[in-house]
This record gives structure tokens, C-alpha cells and sequence, in this order.
């Protein structure tokens, strides 16, 4: 299990995690994977969204409906 970044990450920055994770090669980010030692994917399944966004002082703060629109378009919805 692993986090993507929905407070401060963006949706390319997800897909760039997914990909470096679970691709097997021939990309940037799974050939930079197997470059840093690890030739096999990880092969994640469960992935999470970014978390403790609800207070204003936290980094990438969001009220509810802006995580919702922003949750939405990350899974292109």
C-alpha cells in the first residue's frame, strides 16, 4: 500500500508514481525504477489518497468540495 500526494501532488505526479511502481520498463519512470535497483514492479494494488488536508494550517489544505473536484479528476471521473 502506498499514498499518492492530493493535498501539494498533482495528477502527473500520481500517474508518474503508478507508472514508477507498477510499469514493468520501457518508460521514464519504470526504467529510472529499474535504474535505483529494483528491476520487478512492485506491483501495488491498494493505493491511497493523500491525507490530513482538513485543517488550514496543513500543507495543501482543501476544503471538502475542493477534494472532492480534485479526487474526481484524478480518477477522471
Amino acid at each position: 500500500m502506498i499514498a499518492v500526494n492530493l493535498g501539494t501532488g498533482s495528477v502527473k505526479s500520481a500517474a508518474e508514481l503508478v507508472e514508477y511502481c507498477n510499469h514493468p520498463g520501457g518508460t521514464y519512470w519504470s526504467d529510472l525504477r529499474i535504474k535505483n535497483g529494483s528491476k520487478e514492479p512492485y506491483n501495488i494494488k491498494y493505493w491511497c489518497l493523500g491525507n490530513e488536508m482538513e485543517g488550514t494550517w496543513q500543507a495543501g489544505h482543501l476544503s471538502a468540495e475542493d477534494y472532492a473536484k480534485k479526487l474526481v479528476k484524478l480518477l477522471n471521473l
